[in-house]
């Protein structure tokens, strides 16, 4: 009889817990575990990847991040689809908190330096999130200001 290696029988059984838990979920709650297995999966051991997007585009994710795993999963692809079918080289574009910059590396792909893209994020971390995706892209023509915008004034 051969010897079973322990790694793949642990394996085994750690998949037969899996398939035991998702068969009692509901769907929704089963989409939504399968969504986090997946996210976590593609991360492995690290806390930051670099996650390609649709056309070409590269973002930085972070395990532990709300925004990080909602992009994984597809979001604002709807939003994201309307920009690339509505702006056109020529056209101006301003990301009004622009975050980590998931639309304003989408709106400089499109432009390619035709006309002003603008990146309004007031937070300096989120700031260098945004200036490293920029980077990782080698994007050089979106400005960035570090404002913030309100309906209220500041006395």
């Amino acid at each position: 009889m051969k010897q079973v290696d322990l790694h793949i029988a642990d394996f085994l059984m750690h998949r037969v817990q899996i398939y035991r838990h998702w068969r009692r979920l509901k769907p929704q709650h089963f989409k939504a575990w399968k969504q986090r297995y997946l996210f976590d999966l593609q991360f492995g051991n690290s806390d930051r990847i670099s996650f390609s997007l649709p056309r070409g585009i590269r973002i930085m994710l972070e395990k532990n991040n709300q925004l990080s795993f909602a992009i994984f999963n597809g979001f604002e692809e709807d939003e994201l689809a309307f920009v690339w079918d509505f702006l056109k080289p020529g056209m101006g574009f301003l990301d009004i908190g622009a975050n980590v910059g998931l639309f304003s590396l989408h709106a400089a792909k499109i432009l390619q330096g035709s006309a002003p893209c603008l990146a309004v994020e007031p937070a300096s971390k989120t700031q260098s999130k945004l200036q490293e995706n920029l980077a990782l892209n080698n994007i050089q023509d979106v400005q960035i200001f570090p404002w913030a915008f309100s309906d209220k004034t500041r006395s």
